[in-house]
């Protein structure tokens, strides 16, 4: 996970994502009188007790405050078990819940402009820590882990992310260096009905354009990080070239 590795290393990683290049970004039907909000998967967390019951608190408290929004889920066994990419980004929003510190899809749907709606670090240990199983928690971080430290150097177990043991202390103090707390233009909320005021007064179609434009400056930084590490495997005329092309990029 990335928050595993900047503890190790001290070493925090861009990480851009190629999928809007080639499959197709946010698109919600304008003409459409409703809105939708996508909970994205939780495989692990709905499965637990908590987890099923914040799934459906979420999907009661849309239908009784009703303000035109309807929800589905990716997972959870009241609604669909999976979608096609071009019914997720017919969704108006994303509700993301991270199950562990680091998810793919999280960058997927960033880099594809999906507004994202994340719970704070508190919400998340609501979450994840009641579950009286270990299972569920070492997926969230990695505590098998071993390596060496970047803050002593000792070859040791990353007794922080053990979540057995204090489990809503580690998680409030690592989970905000992941990347959901991180990028900007992502709607961090800090309970259920905060959800409920922030997405009734979000510009969502705002927000989309602002993280296409940040996932356009990061992919055009992370073409300069690769041009320094492959730059001495380059010709002279083929580094000017390519380094010309991601200065461009950067420009605009």
């Amino acid at each position: 996970a990335a928050v595993q590795m900047f503890y190790l290393t001290g070493v925090r990683l861009q990480v851009v994502t190629p999928l809007p290049d080639h499959l197709p970004v946010y698109s919600p039907n304008l003409g459409d009188p409703s809105r939708y909000l996508l909970t994205w998967r939780g495989d692990v967390m709905w499965n637990t007790r908590a987890g099923s019951i914040f799934a459906v608190w979420i999907m009661f408290l849309f239908d009784e405050n009703s303000f035109n929004w309807k929800v589905s889920s990716m997972t959870h066994g009241l609604t669909v078990a999976g979608m096609s990419w071009d019914e997720v980004v017919r969704h108006d929003a994303v509700l993301f819940v991270p199950e562990d510190s680091t998810k793919i899809a999280f960058w997927d749907l960033y880099s594809a402009s999906m507004p994202l709606f994340v719970p704070d670090a508190g919400v998340v240990a609501q979450i994840v820590c009641p579950e009286p199983s270990s299972i569920d928690k070492n997926h969230y971080f990695d505590n098998r882990l071993r390596g060496p430290s970047f803050q002593s150097g000792v070859f040791e177990l990353l007794e922080p992310f053990n979540l057995v043991q204090n489990c809503a202390e580690k998680l409030e103090l690592w989970l905000p260096y992941s990347d959901y707390y991180n990028f900007p233009y992502v709607t961090i909320f800090e309970s259920s009905i905060d959800l409920l005021a922030k997405i009734r007064n979000a510009d969502l179609q705002a927000t989309s354009l602002a993280m296409h434009e940040e996932r356009a400056r990061r992919l055009a930084r992370s073409k300069i990080d690769f041009f320094r590490v492959l730059a001495p495997l380059l010709s002279p005329a083929n580094q000017s070239k390519t380094l010309g092309h991601a200065n461009s990029a950067i420009r605009a």
